[in-house]
C-alpha cells in the first residue's frame, strides 16, 4: 500500500503580507507620535550647544531596530521611519526635508542587517545598527547642524554620545 503525504513542508517567508505592513505602520505612527516632543526638545538643546542633541539621537532609531527586528524583511528600516516621519509631520517644525533625511538614516541601518544578507538579528547586530545611523547623524550635524564649530572636546563628547546613544537607545 502506498500512502500520499498531501502536506507540503514548511516554506520560508519570502514575500510582504498584510501583516507586516500592520506592524510597520503601527510602529511608525505610534514612534512617529511619541517623537514629537523629543523634536522639540532636541532642537531646544541644539539652541544651547549642538553637541548636546546627541544625547538623544538613538531614541530616533528605536522604532527602526523593533521593526527590523520583529519583521525581518529587507527595507523596512526605511519604510517605518519614513512612516514615522510622516505621522510626525503636522506637528514637525523642520518640514518635509526630515521625511528624506529619516529615508537615508533608514539605509544606514539597513546596511548593516544587508552586511548579514538579513540572517543575523542577535543583540550585536541590532546594536550596530542603531550605532550605524548614530554615526551617520553625527556625520550630518557637523556638516550642516554647526558642530564643526564648537571645540574639539564637545565633538568628541557629542561623537561618543552619539554611538553610545544610538548603541543602547536604539539597538
Amino acid at each position: 500500500m502506498i500512502t500520499i503525504s498531501t502536506t507540503e513542508p514548511k516554506k520560508a517567508r519570502k514575500g510582504w503580507n498584510t501583516r507586516d505592513f500592520l506592524v510597520i505602520a503601527v510602529i511608525g505612527i505610534v514612534f512617529g507620535l511619541l517623537t514629537i516632543g523629543m523634536t522639540y526638545i532636541s532642537a531646544m538643546l541644539m539652541a544651547i550647544n549642538s553637541a548636546f542633541i546627541s544625547i538623544l539621537s538613538g531614541f530616533y532609531f528605536i522604532p527602526v531596530i523593533m521593526a527590523m527586528d520583529i519583521v525581518r524583511r529587507p527595507g523596512t528600516a526605511v519604510l517605518v521611519l519614513v512612516i514615522a516621519c510622516l505621522a510626525m509631520r503636522p506637528f514637525n517644525p523642520f518640514g518635509w526635508l526630515e521625511v528624506l533625511i529619516s529615508g537615508i538614516y533608514g539605509m544606514a541601518c539597513e546596511l548593516t542587517f544587508l552586511l548579514t544578507r538579513y540572517r543575523n538579528f542577535r543583540l550585536p547586530i541590532l546594536v550596530l545598527s542603531g550605532a550605524a545611523p548614530s554615526i551617520l547623524s553625527l556625520v550630518m550635524l557637523s556638516a550642516f547642524g554647526g558642530l564643526h564649530s564648537v571645540t574639539i572636546p564637545f565633538q568628541i563628547m557629542a561623537f561618543v554620545l552619539f554611538i553610545v546613544s544610538g548603541a543602547l537607545l536604539g539597538g
